[in-house]
């Protein structure tokens, strides 16, 4: 099995910027559809929580507890280390059944809570 680091990995506790902010839910959600790179979701930008780049994001629960939302990497973004993204793709997935959001589900009264490490 191969394994990649990410270039600046490992690292100690608070070597990196950590963010922990809410995220509000999109007024109609697109699914997330597989491929190279993979389409949909919604776009979580480094730069609207404060980053120039993304390492990583834990998956969150929505306030009400009725969604969980992932991070996917959809492409290593141009310029930066590998591992680190400039945005992901946040994919809402239904806590009860384990299924995608359907296509056009206003998402807009929900929020998730997500802690973010990234860099400047």
């Amino acid at each position: 099995m191969a394994t990649h680091n990410g270039e600046q990995y490992p690292q100690v506790p608070g070597s990196k910027l950590e963010v922990l902010t809410m995220v509000d839910g999109p007024s109609s959600y697109t699914q997330i559809t597989p491929g190279t790179p993979p389409t949909g979701g919604q776009t979580l930008n480094a730069k609207d929580v404060g980053l120039g780049t993304i390492d990583f994001v834990f998956p969150g629960t929505s306030d009400n507890g009725t969604y969980i939302v992932y991070p996917i990497w959809t492409t290593q973004s141009a310029g930066v280390k590998p591992g680190q993204a400039t945005s992901v793709q946040l994919m809402w997935i239904t806590a009860a059944t384990g299924a995608q959001v359907s296509g056009a589900t206003n998402l807009s009264g929900r929020s998730v809570k997500l802690f973010i490490r990234g860099t400047f």
